[in-house]
């Protein structure tokens, strides 16, 4: 079974991908920083920080859910939390994973 990540991890790393991804000055992006109000992400930006943060933490990020990345710090929560019930309902996650590995393999 695998191993949950610490929250303080998580953070970290989704604090990395936004800093990457928002070409902002790091010391002005907090964790409570809104990406659409502070930032100006609008939903592609979100749906391409889904990803991102799909593929970092190995998660299924189903497109009604990107409304609550909102935040480094909801984004953390969020993840969290996702991880927390796939190492308790690990067979839930496997079908996703191998139906969005397949579809990802068909756009080349």
């Amino acid at each position: 079974m695998r191993e949950t990540i610490s929250k303080e991890n998580i953070r970290e790393r989704v604090r990395d991908i936004v800093l990457n991804d928002f070409d902002d000055d790091p010391s002005e992006i907090k964790d409570d920083t809104l990406f659409v109000d502070d930032l100006g992400a609008d939903w592609i930006d979100l749906s391409e920080l889904a990803v991102e943060l799909s593929d970092e933490f190995d998660l299924d990020i189903e497109e009604d859910e990107i409304n609550k990345l909102v935040s480094i710090e909801k984004a953390t929560d969020y993840i969290y939390e996702k991880q927390r019930k796939c190492r308790e309902h690990p067979a839930i996650k496997l079908p996703r994973i191998l139906e969005m590995r397949k579809q990802n393999k068909a756009r080349g």
